[in-house]
């Protein structure tokens, strides 16, 4: 594991980017994690996950799970929920 200490320019914009996390759900470091991965993954900068797409996305799995829909042989860890929902998430973001 390694560490990272990021100077913020902006303490509001950090307070307002934890209040959106903490609304998501997600820890600040989890959202790193999650950034860093998206960036090896799409080989650039991927910044289109917004409350309103996660929403969205979260709705659908319920409805989905609750007609049973999911592919639960798929998701065996947090990390493939996480896709699943990321893949959702960005479908959503077209309509």
């Amino acid at each position: 594991m390694t560490y990272l200490n990021l100077p913020v320019e902006d303490i509001t914009i950090k307070d307002r980017a934890e209040s959106i996390l903490d609304h998501l759900g997600i820890s600040m470091e989890a959202s790193f994690n999650m950034f860093l991965k998206a960036i090896v993954r799409e080989n650039g900068i991927p910044l289109n996950l917004t409350v309103d797409a996660y929403d969205r996305a979260v709705l659908k799995i319920l409805q989905e799970a609750e007609a049973d829909e999911v592919d639960h042989a798929n998701l065996h860890n947090v990390d493939e929920i996480l896709s699943m929902m990321s893949k959702m998430i960005q479908g959503s973001s077209n309509v």
